[in-house]
This record gives structure tokens, sequence and C-alpha cells, in this order.
């Protein structure tokens, strides 16, 4: 399970976009503006790192805010 704080300043998120990798292209989920994202399955002892992108109203998007995950 990933989870995450709101962006502190801007537009209130409409959505966020979850990215395994930096690049931003692998795309593995959209939610809704809840901080929650239930991640897809992973190996023991792996090291993952994810990016997430907030998305408001308008269409504009945050810069990716990196969350790192040790199974």
């Amino acid at each position: 399970m990933l989870t995450w704080k709101p962006p502190l300043s801007g537009s209130s998120p409409v959505a966020y976009l979850i990215f395994r990798n930096s690049a931003l292209t692998d795309l593995i989920g959209i939610v809704p503006a809840e901080q929650l994202f239930q991640r897809p399955q992973s190996q023991k002892n792996h090291i993952y790192t994810y990016f997430v992108v907030s998305v408001d109203e308008k269409g504009n998007f945050s810069s990716p805010a990196e969350v790192v995950v040790v199974d």
C-alpha cells in the first residue's frame, strides 16, 4: 500500500498519477483525490521506487514526489 500527503501549496488535487520509474513512462495507476494506492504484487527483499504526480482541476501537474518502498 502506498500513501502520501497532498501538496502543501497550489490547487487541490483531483487525481494522482502513480509511476514506477523516474522517466514517468510506466504509469501503473490513476487514483482520485485520496492519498492511497494498492501496489501491484511485489517480491520480498526488493526495493521499489514509485513517483506520485498530482493533477488539479485545470489539468496542471505537480512535480513528481518520490516514494521508496522496501519489501
